[in-house]
């Protein structure tokens, strides 16, 4: 080991002592890690998708894949806030960037280029690329969008999201031939470049309006926090915003239409160099490209339609800073009941759903005492209260048979044979009729058995008897026996035996 991982290593337990919790970018060994598989495939001639979770440092292993390339290597992205981001954290990596945006002075002989989409539309510039890289790649999928993509015929692309998925939640596969996912959130939060997250919800979701008036939830439970109101309109954002501020909390709205300086000014108002403002109120306006660490509340004023609007809303107020411990998020309409925890781990893919939870999910529990919904196990992180420990019900035994696990169609002959003669067994103990066996082997099996080649005629003519008898009993039409006869069998009954069951049934009416 070098000195100098030790010496980074002091340096992360220290910050960590003091709740700052964070390495610098290019000590995660993760990110190495990633930047090798993407870097793999683009040699196998692959177009390659980077998964990584908010606060993972998507922008840094972009620029390390930039730096690994060689020729002329773009990199486009959709927010003026974006542009200017990633072209400074390249200018880390590589010597000479370029930006084509509007009222940026360019450089063409630039070999990086940040190009801002809108920018690339509007002037119809077009490029050549040996390494194209598509920030927030889920939101090139339109058909304008994608056209800018594939008129830049790269050789190679890479894209660039924390939620490889759609609007409407289908995958990214028709642009994108494999995966790679940086890290988890549970290995993010464990390594401290997250912090933890605590939520507030109702009981169960709720179909319309909040479990709370929102200023409301936020004086009861806000803790005094600074971070960001997700709510339905502009029209609610701006009128939370003046509520806000009207009662002592200083507060404004960020919408789409605010002009950059705005933009700007509000978000450095909330950082705690600042500290002019409490919260900012939006309509998906600050989901992406936002960076204030200090923000550490969320409020959900508004139902969400899949996960991962749910996952950059969230990643808002997940990264550390000095003295954060947690964050904080109040879900009024109870979404994460739907779409699970924001922190919870999630699985990724190019085809089906292109974010799904694990199977196991994550084991949630709400405390009796706070309200706050938390992973199962141990006292509450809030209130430090436990949960009572209920007595154990008494176990109840069913006494039902054990029986063997079969591979369906594919278990071998032998095994379908000995299955077939246990239950040909166990319905003649029982009075069970042929047609019974027969439904309880294509359950294990998927297939019907040859029960007519393996009973003989007098265990046939027998069955035959007593479904007659059956018949008889119920008040079935004669042909009913014929029937069951042959879904047991394969095959209807001799002509004799029906003849003589006609015959019988007449000497008793």
């Amino acid at each position: 080991m070098s000195s100098s991982v030790v010496k980074c290593s002091f340096a992360v337990d220290e910050r960590r002592a003091r709740g700052y919790g964070f390495w610098p970018m290019e000590d995660r060994a993760y990110q190495g890690k990633a930047v090798r598989q993407v870097d793999w495939g683009l040699r196998s001639g692959k177009r390659m998708l980077l998964v990584a979770p908010t606060g993972a440092g998507k922008t840094c292993m972009g620029a390390m894949l930039a730096k690994k390339g060689s020729g002329a290597i773009v990199w486009v992205t959709h927010t003026k806030d974006l542009v200017e981001q990633s072209a400074q954290k390249l200018r880390e990596f590589v010597p000479r960037v370029g930006i084509i945006a509007a009222g940026q002075q360019p450089d063409p002989f630039a070999p990086v280029q940040v190009a801002s989409v809108q920018t690339l539309l509007a002037r119809e510039i077009e490029l050549r690329a040996d390494l194209l890289l598509c920030d927030e790649a889920h939101h090139f999928c339109s058909d304008e969008w994608r056209g800018v993509v594939d008129a830049i015929h790269a050789k190679s692309s890479v894209g660039l999201t924390a939620t490889p998925e759609r609007g409407d939640g289908k995958p990214l596969g028709d642009m994108y031939d494999e995966l790679v996912v940086a890290a988890s959130y549970s290995e993010l939060t464990a390594g401290g470049y997250l912090v933890p997250l605590r939520v507030l919800r109702p009981e169960s979701e709720l179909d319309r309006g909040l479990a709370q008036k929102v200023r409301a939830a936020y004086e009861a439970q806000g803790e005094g926090r600074s971070g960001f109101v997700f709510a339905r309109t502009k029209k609610e954002a701006h009128s939370l915003a003046e509520e806000f501020t009207a009662t002592g909390i200083p507060s404004a709205m960020v919408s789409d239409e605010s002009e950059a300086d705005e933009r700007r000014e509000c978000l450095a108002g909330l950082s705690r160099e600042v500290a002019r403002l409490r919260l900012l109120t939006n309509v998906y306006a600050l989901t992406e490209g936002v960076d204030v660490p200090s923000a550490s509340v969320a409020i959900y004023a508004r139902r969400l339609g899949h996960a991962g609007l749910m996952l950059q809303t969230a990643g808002r107020i997940l990264r550390p800073s000095l003295g954060k411990t947690d964050a904080l998020l109040l879900d009024l309409p109870g979404v994460t009941h739907r779409l699970g925890l924001p922190n919870e781990d999630r699985e990724y893919s190019l085809h089906g759903e292109g974010i799904r939870r694990t199977a196991k999910g994550m084991a949630l529990k709400v405390c009796m005492y706070c309200g706050m919904t938390s992973e199962s196990g141990g006292p509450c992180p809030r209130c430090g209260k436990a949960a009572e420990v209920k007595k154990a019900k008494p176990l109840r035994i069913y006494n039902a048979e054990l029986r063997a696990v079969y591979a369906g169609s594919s278990t071998p002959s032998w095994a379908k044979r000995a299955e077939l003669d246990r239950l040909r067994s166990q319905a003649n103990a029982k009075g069970y009729q042929a047609a019974w066996v027969v439904k309880q082997y294509e359950l294990l099996f998927g297939e019907k058995p040859a029960l007519g080649r393996e009973a003989g005629e007098a265990e046939k003519q027998a069955e035959f008897d007593r479904l007659v008898q059956a018949a008889r009993a119920q008040g079935y039409q004669p042909g009913w026996a014929q029937h069951r006869y042959h879904a047991a069998y394969g095959a209807f009954p001799p002509k004799s035996w029906v003849l003589r069951a006609q015959e019988e049934l007449g000497a008793t009416t």
